[in-house]
């Protein structure tokens, strides 16, 4: 499980980052805890984890976040670190998911098993109010190409699938705000 590093930053900067990585950490732990639960109502009838990873492909937020040092993560050109570009890769990331999974509330919604994404609902609300970096204004939906009523069986195995690849986001961004809050790549 990604958690962030301890900030080093002065005080008076240490309660807004403070902030950003406990709340991104519930986030990680909360999506850690659907995914792993034992007798998980929404992924009933299959076994999540054995099916793929589906991340956002345009994202750049791994590229963008990486850290200023010697060495690269996975298969990205290695740039400078630019704390703007990763703060905004992360709020569209957040954004993304929380439309997507706002999506999947929906049309899941005469479902019990519904009730297993509001945490993660109200953990990505809470990070992105509470985190000034990654709070935004805009208020409304991201552009999605929703296919239309889809069966519950195959919504569900797609939301798993989703939901593995925002668990991943998740790590990523845990590191990034702890890289960030620490200012290291400031000295």
């Amino acid at each position: 499980m990604g958690t962030p590093v301890r900030t080093s930053m002065d005080t008076a900067s240490v309660a807004g980052a403070q902030s950003c990585t406990e709340h991104a950490k519930t986030l990680l732990t909360t999506l850690k805890s659907v995914l792993n639960k034992d007798k998980p109502t929404l992924f009933h009838g299959f076994k999540c984890a054995d099916l793929d990873t589906e991340v956002i492909p345009n994202s750049s937020t791994v590229a963008a976040c990486q850290p200023y040092e010697d060495t690269t993560c996975s298969d990205q050109r290695r740039s400078s670190f630019n704390e703007t570009d990763c703060l905004a890769s992360m709020r569209e990331d957040l954004r993304h998911y929380q439309d997507k999974l706002a999506e999947y509330a929906e049309s899941l919604s005469k479902f019990d098993a519904v009730t297993e994404l509001k945490p993660i609902l109200i953990s990505v609300r809470d990070l992105q109010q509470n985190c000034p970096p990654l709070s935004t204004n805009e208020t409304e939906k991201s552009p999605t190409n929703s296919p239309g009523p889809v069966d519950s069986f195959e919504e569900r195995m797609s939301l798993c699938k989703q939901l593995k690849g925002f668990h991943l986001r998740a790590v990523t961004m845990n590191r990034a705000l702890g890289y960030v809050s620490a200012g290291d790549y400031k000295r």
